[in-house]
């Protein structure tokens, strides 16, 4: 039987080549895992380090206001540490350590009792070093917050002359000042409350008694028989030009004046054959024409417009208050009026949104003027010391009212009026003299006022 022979090949390992490059390959994947392993450890261990450091920061602008409450005047400009030593922070060195981390709080001066904190954090990293910084900006807030409920008499000013400031009107950076004679319309530089400073001056026709401004003209009501109001170019305060002049039909005086769009609304001493209220176009400045007026043989001594309404304050004792409408300016119509009780003439008047402010002899009148066609009394406040109160103005916030009287030692008031109902005067501010007239300026938030003093025409207030 023949016999079969069975036969394999013989299989050999894994060549040299092959485990080299097994080798190399397990290498390459193990450098990547390890790697990765340490860069994601690494970046863990960054991003905690960066996170201790933010709040190290933080802790630095806290410090800063901690040391800002104790007393601004320590928050020195320039580059400093910090310690802290029962539970008060103050500022030492140049910077301060904790752990791996370096801070430093720098300060700057960044305005009027304002400064820039900015705290900077470092530390050491693989390959580089880590910093973050934060900022704030602190503030004086013990100056910062004022009241005019503490207001003061900040600075005058003395026109050469002996002439009386009558009345006074403010716009931007400037006051208008009219004068009862002489040089008698002033402009004045108030942008430094402290230091009001004259820019331009004008000889306008005989005695002015009331002034407004709207952009770049002046609206000036006086005595002239022939000129009643008078339109004055301020475009150029340091150089004041009349640039207008209106003869209103009749002789009475030209008394006050408001202006609205473009129309002035002029009031007058009464004429039985004349309108003492008259509506005037200003379309063209310089060349106003009467459009419509009303008559009614009573003093009208001032008046305020809103909206479609006029309101004016008369020497009547039974209307001491008249609503005109001039929806049409061609013919305005009386709407209403309102007795006040008691008797005296309404010298001023003053409006803050619905709300009319009328000085009567020694008191302030408020009115809810919501429907101009019927008007009501609200409340009343008596001046300080029973003073006349000679004009009023409002802020614009519409929480005070401002008041010029001729109280001896308290010449300037300042009146509560948040509620209109229950006022109060809350501060007294003396001048030299008797204030005749007051205006504020909402965008340097200070009060103006014309006085009857041969050293300080106008004054200047601001809040404490």
């Amino acid at each position: 039987m023949q016999k079969v022979w069975l036969t394999t090949k013989n299989q050999g390992g894994f060549s040299l080549v092959e485990v080299l490059l097994a080798a190399t390959i397990f290498g390459m994947l193990a450098t990547v895992l390890i790697s990765a392993i340490v860069f994601a450890r690494a970046s863990t261990a960054n991003a905690g380090n960066r996170l201790r450091a933010v709040q190290y920061a933080e802790e630095g602008l806290e410090a800063a206001r901690n040391i800002r409450d104790s007393g601004y005047a320590s928050l020195t400009d320039g580059t400093y540490g910090l310690v802290q030593s029962g539970g008060v922070w103050t500022l030492s060195g140049s910077s301060d350590t904790s752990s791996i981390y370096t801070r430093s709080i720098t300060i700057a001066t960044s305005g009027t009792s304002r400064k820039t904190v900015t705290s900077n954090v470092t530390w050491p990293q693989t390959a580089s070093t880590g910093s973050v910084s934060v900022v704030a900006e602190l503030t004086n807030w013990t100056t910062t917050i004022t009241s005019w409920a503490n207001a003061l008499l900040a600075g005058s000013y003395n026109a050469a002359g002996n002439n009386n400031g009558i009345q006074i009107a403010t716009s931007g950076n400037y006051a208008y000042v009219v004068r009862n004679g002489g040089t008698n319309f002033l402009v004045l530089d108030v942008s430094n409350p402290a230091s009001p400073s004259l820019v331009g001056s004008l000889t306008l026709t005989n005695t002015l008694t009331d002034i407004t401004v709207s952009g770049n003209y002046a609206y000036v009501t006086g005595t002239s028989d022939s000129a009643e109001l008078q339109v004055v170019d301020i475009s150029n305060p340091a150089s004041p030009s009349l640039a207008a002049t209106l003869n209103m039909s009749g002789n009475g005086n030209g008394l006050a004046v408001d202006v609205a769009g473009s129309y002035a609304y002029a009031t007058r001493a009464s004429d039985a054959a004349s309108n003492e209220f008259n509506v005037v176009n200003i379309a063209t400045p310089t060349s106003p024409t009467v459009a419509g007026g009303y008559n009614n043989n009573i003093d009208m001594n001032d008046v305020v417009v809103n909206g479609n309404y006029a309101f004016v304050g008369t020497n009547s004792n039974t209307q001491e208050i008249l609503a005109v409408n001039i929806a049409t300016p061609a013919s305005p119509t009386l709407a209403a009026t309102l007795d006040l009780s008691g008797n005296g003439a309404v010298s001023a008047l003053a409006l803050y949104n619905n709300t009319l402010f009328a000085a009567r002899l020694t008191t302030i009148v408020s009115i809810n003027v919501t429907t101009p066609t019927s008007p009501s009394t609200l409340g009343t406040v008596t001046s300080t010391g029973s003073a006349t109160v000679n004009d009023i103005c409002v802020e614009s916030g519409g929480t005070y009212l401002f008041a010029g009287t001729n109280n001896s030692t308290a010449e300037f008031q300042v009146v509560n009026i948040s509620s209109p109902a229950s006022m109060s005067v809350v501060r007294t501010v003396s001048t030299s003299s008797t204030i005749n007239g007051v205006a504020y300026n909402s965008s340097l938030d200070i009060v103006v006022g014309a006085t009857a003093a041969d050293t300080q025409e106008a004054v200047t207030f601001t809040k404490n």
